[in-house]
Parts: C-alpha cells; structure tokens; sequence
C-alpha cells in the first residue's frame, strides 16, 4: 500500500508542474496574441489536459475496485447472502 500512495504522491506532483507549465504557454500565447495578432497553436496543451483527466478518473476507479475486491476477499462465506 506504501508503494500505491507514493505513486499516487509522485502522480499529483506530475500534474501539479504540468499545471504550472500550461499556464505558463498559455500566458506566453496571450502575450504573443496581443503582440502579433495571433497567439500559439496550443491545442495539443488541451488535448494533455484532458488525457491527463481521464487517466486520473480511470485510475480513481481501479483503486476503488481494487479495494472493493480485497474487502469482498475477507468476508466471511457465511456472511455472503446467495439466492440459493
């Protein structure tokens, strides 16, 4: 479980400096919008926000099930309900 939460750790890092650095070309963009006329093509930016996301969501998932399974591992059989 150690490894898990320094992962999940090290993870939210990772997003945190990318957070910075998005904001950071899309200041860069402005700025060369408001110069020029035009800013960068930072579409590819948005397009790692939102992977970035999903990724987070699907493994807040995988956690869950992961942790649903091992409690369904440590119930006892007389405690499982059946249809029978």
């Amino acid at each position: 479980m150690a490894y898990h939460n320094n992962c999940a750790h090290v993870s939210l890092q990772l997003v945190d400096a990318f957070v910075e650095v998005r904001k950071e070309i899309e200041r860069a963009s402005k700025s060369k919008e408001e110069i020029s006329g035009e800013g960068y093509d930072i579409e590819f930016v948005k397009e790692l926000s939102l992977r970035i996301t999903s990724r987070q969501e699907m493994w807040k998932y995988v956690g869950i099930s992961r942790q649903c399974i091992r409690d369904w591992k440590r119930r006892s059989l007389k405690k499982v309900r059946s249809s029978f």
